[in-house]
């Protein structure tokens, strides 16, 4: 019950904090259960900051993953 009061707040911030980083609640609620049992205290920000952060790679990549693809396509064509 401890845990639960003491991580009220942190959570309402972060259901905030996830609807503008376009995360989903249960996302959000692991990205801080994880940041606190890794980081302590300090991880019921940096969880959330830290898997945001990790999204926002992972969908950068996935949109540059088909120019990557056809360049190197066109690259090994030429060489033919």
């Amino acid at each position: 019950m401890a845990h639960g009061i003491a991580l009220a707040p942190a959570d309402q911030h972060d259901r905030h904090a996830g609807t503008r980083a376009d995360l989903s609640e249960l996302a959000m609620f692991f990205a801080l259960l994880g940041g606190f049992t890794v980081f302590g205290a300090l991880g019921v920000v940096l969880g959330p900051v830290a898997f945001a952060t990790l999204g926002a790679i992972v969908d950068t990549l996935r949109e540059a993953a088909p120019a990557v693809a056809s360049t190197l396509s066109t690259g090994s064509e030429r060489a033919a």
